[in-house]
């Protein structure tokens, strides 16, 4: 079975390291890739391609870098979208394919906290880069026994990754008969696929804020922990393995690969909508765009929502069915005195109210866990001036079908405030601006998608199977994104980008 052992591995895994050949330059003259859509997954995809053939990237927004985003307060760039990287070799190989090198390219902090975790008055935990102390303060915050749970736990997150990795997630296809031939099956049988996320951790853990805090790891996807598999554990495993900062800001890694992407000669058209795929010979032939240009092409990679799919005759999901929407606040503040980490979590009271609120009720939770991004926390001690902050509670993907007005967000964001505070940190923005989104906003950001972060949800365990693959039914077509498989997040994106990569130049024999 091809299976890495870590996600530190994932570099010397013959089927991410292996870069292709460099071709002649007839290659490249000859053949000719449209990318429609430069988020992360558009960007890997042309900055390896555009070393082998001729590459143009259309993009109906301003700027690259999809879900990377960024907002200004005065003259401060906060970031409100993605805000670290994790499965560094993942992004190590994007740059080596596409003839660089990350290190070089962007320079990293690495997070010796990965994340603290709130609760109540005085119920603070952190959890840490390095894995003993870890387990050393689950120790001091719960016992004994709950220690030992987390290293068992920690421990079959990693075999799960281990399984998962080479079998099923590096390959083009969700294909549950593949996943059989190529794992062992005795390491399926410890995968426990058909148990949620939740009913695995109860067994676990003792401790109802532990579950609490390994639960929200399926919101890494967009996804209930009630309703998804326990496979998703493999994600406390990849965040333990190394969290890094990009100085600068996340922008940074959108700009440096698009950077590659040109300085290898891909062209990049920003402001230009993709409406319709061009048909050829029976073949998708390119795109029309919105202002009537047709762009000829030998294949497209399409990097959106595969619910907004060019030309899909299906109606988008229903809002139950998608995953999750964000409801987010970007400001200043005076925090010098405050106890936050890069990374802070705010726990509701009642998990399994939130998640019925979102999921069930379609409406913003009645208690939201808040997630906030100290972005200044990440590189350097607290500054001697107003600190950066991101501020997020999970919402309905409903923008498409409700309208956030001003009141309805006021309350959720006195909500978000007020759980900060009960735990103790009190942050008053700064008189002056701050920034909102809703679901209403990323709706419009996001065609199709009425506002889901993260494509469909991992909702049972036949969620990753149903995902729309690299390749299409219809020639010359791929998909790349958070929305197909491997799945949502950065990292997966990415690897989807690789992936499309791949196999266009195996299809069209760039090699």
């Amino acid at each position: 079975m091809a299976a890495a052992p870590t996600s530190s591995d994932l570099a010397s895994d013959p089927a991410t390291s292996r870069a292709p050949r460099l071709n002649a330059s007839a290659a490249r003259a000859k053949t000719h890739i449209l990318i429609v859509g430069a988020g992360v997954a558009g960007l890997v995809a042309a900055a390896s391609l555009s070393r082998r053939a001729d590459v143009t990237v259309l993009e109906r927004g301003p700027r690259a870098g999809g879900k990377i985003s960024d907002q200004r307060i005065f003259d401060a760039s906060i970031d409100c979208g993605p805000t670290v990287l994790t499965m560094k070799p993942i992004f190590e190989e994007a740059f080596r394919q596409a003839g660089g090198a990350l290190e070089e390219e962007l320079p990293l902090t690495q997070l010796n906290v990965l994340a603290r975790h709130f609760w109540g008055p005085g119920e603070k935990l952190d959890l840490c880069a390095d894995k003993d102390a870890s387990i050393e303060a689950v120790r001091a915050f719960a016992g004994a026994s709950e220690a030992d749970a987390y290293v068992a736990f920690m421990a079959d997150a990693a075999r799960t990754w281990r399984t998962l990795y080479g079998a099923f997630i590096r390959r083009e296809e969700p294909s549950f008969p593949g996943l059989l031939f190529r794992a062992a099956p005795i390491d399926l049988l410890k995968l426990d696929p058909y148990s949620t996320y939740w009913r695995a951790l109860t067994r676990r853990f003792r401790d109802p804020r532990l579950r609490q805090l390994f639960g929200r790891y399926a919101t890494y996807c967009g996804s209930s922990p009630f309703e998804a598999s326990s496979t998703l554990k493999l994600i406390a495993h990849v965040e333990a393995e190394g969290v890094w900062a990009v100085d600068g800001g996340m922008k940074r890694l959108a700009r440096q690969l698009e950077a590659r992407a040109r300085k290898n000669g891909a062209q990049f058209r920003f402001g230009c909508e993709a409406t319709a795929f061009k048909d050829k010979d029976g073949r998708i032939g390119g795109a029309v765009t919105s202002d009537g240009d047709a762009v000829e092409a030998d294949a497209v990679i399409f990097n959106g929502d595969a619910a907004a799919i060019l030309g899909a005759p299906s109606q988008p999901p229903a809002p139950s069915e998608r995953s999750q929407s964000a409801i987010t606040w970007t400001f200043l503040a005076d925090a010098a005195e405050a106890d936050v980490s890069a990374h802070n979590v705010f726990f509701s009271d009642d998990y399994a109210a939130e998640f019925d609120d979102i999921f069930e009720k379609g409406r913003p939770p009645a208690s939201p866990t808040t997630y906030v991004f100290a972005q200044d926390r990440a590189v350097e001690a607290p500054p001697d001036r107003p600190e950066r902050f991101f501020c997020l509670i999970n919402a309905p993907a409903n923008g498409d079908v409700h309208d956030y007005s001003q009141q309805e967000l006021a309350a959720c964001r006195t909500k978000a405030f007020t759980q900060m505070k009960r735990a103790g940190v009190a942050l008053a923005p700064r008189p002056g601006e701050i920034k909102q989104s809703s679901p209403t906003d990323y709706a419009a950001r996001f065609p199709g998608t009425g506002g889901a972060l993260f494509g469909p949800p991992s909702h049972g365990w036949r969620a990753s199977f149903r995902r729309r693959g690299v390749r299409t039914k219809r020639p010359g077509l791929y998909c790349a994104g958070g929305s197909v498989h491997p799945g949502s997040g950065l990292p997966m994106a990415a690897m989807s980008g690789l992936m499309a990569a791949e196999a266009v130049t195996k299809d069209f024999g760039l090699t």
